[in-house]
Order: structure tokens, then C-alpha cells, then sequence
């Protein structure tokens, strides 16, 4: 049986660093949001990652990175996978959750909040709870099924050993080793 706080959507208060915040579930508009940050910091990885490479491996590296990108779902498993394993990801998820109890509240302040690790499992656990409320709410059985079948080791696969192994392939697909 849902919980009251399940049912109407009210923001789940915790005590960070002796002051109480209160954590609010993810409207659309949030979601969309944090979906653009992902999908930007997806890119914004690869471009990192090549930015030394010749440019035709720098093109075609950044426009896989790009595709990819564009199929990226929040809450597909890889999607929120990625924002979770950046501390840039939690707390800006974080902050679009603090802004609708807080409003005066700035990023770089959620992002001083998670420097005590004692925090971020907090702040990282209220997260997943109003996420999660939102996801049972809205999101296909199916789907749900799959969140809940995530592994540890997928969840912390890392952006940049995709890229890495793309940009090590040459520009026709064959490895440089084999190129040789």
C-alpha cells in the first residue's frame, strides 16, 4: 500500500550538517533538465576524450557520441546509470529537487552540501526514494522491471571507455593495430 507521502507527492525532509532540507520528487519540467544535462555532459565527455585526435577521428567520435546521446532515456538504466556515477550528476539532481522548498538555493552550494560523504549517501537515498516514487508512477512495468535488474558493475561503467574504444578504431572502422 502507498504511503501518504507516495500519494501526494510531498518532499522528503533530511538533516544535513544539522539544517533540514526537503527533498521534492522531480516535476517534467526537471526531469527534462536533467535529461538536456545529461545528454550535454554526454557530449561534453567525448569532446574531452578526442580533443587531441586528428579531426577525422574527432568527427566521427563526436557524432557517435552525439547519436548517442539523442537515444539517451533518464530513466532507461544506462541514463540514470551516467548521472549518478558524476558527482555533477547527483548534485544537480539534487538542486532541481532542493529549488522547489528552497528557492533561494544555488548549485554550487548543493555541490558543497555532497563534499561530506556522510551527505551524500543521505542526500543520495532521499533521491533515490522520491525518484523512485516517480518512476512507479509513471513508468511501464516492464521498464520498472529492468531499473530494478540493474547491476552494480553497469552502473558504474564509465562514458569514457566507450569513447576510448571508438577513437582507438581508425576512421574506416579497423583498429589501429590492424591498420599497421
Amino acid at each position: 500500500m502507498a504511503t501518504l507521502q507516495e500519494l501526494t507527492a510531498a518532499p522528503l525532509k533530511v538533516t544535513v550538517g544539522g539544517r533540514d532540507y526537503f527533498i521534492s520528487p522531480l516535476t517534467d519540467k526537471d526531469k527534462g533538465a536533467l535529461l538536456i544535462w545529461l545528454r550535454n555532459d554526454y557530449i561534453a565527455v567525448a569532446r574531452a576524450a578526442v580533443k587531441d585526435e586528428k579531426e577525422a577521428i574527432r568527427t566521427r567520435v563526436l557524432s557517435e557520441a552525439s547519436d548517442r546521446a539523442a537515444k539517451l532515456a533518464l530513466f532507461d538504466g544506462e541514463g540514470y546509470s551516467l548521472i549518478i556515477s558524476k558527482p555533477g550528476g547527483i548534485a544537480y539532481q539534487l538542486w532541481l529537487s532542493l529549488r522547489h522548498e528552497h528557492s533561494a538555493i544555488t548549485l554550487e552550494e548543493v555541490e558543497q552540501i555532497i563534499q561530506d560523504p556522510e551527505a551524500i549517501e543521505v542526500c543520495f537515498e532521499a533521491i533515490e526514494t522520491v525518484t523512485l516514487q516517480s518512476i512507479k508512477k509513471k513508468t511501464h512495468p516492464r521498464i520498472q522491471r529492468r531499473l530494478k535488474k540493474l547491476s552494480k558493475r553497469k552502473q558504474r561503467r564509465s562514458i569514457r571507455e566507450t569513447f576510448t574504444g571508438l577513437w582507438r578504431r581508425g576512421t574506416d572502422g579497423r583498429s589501429k593495430q590492424s591498420q599497421g
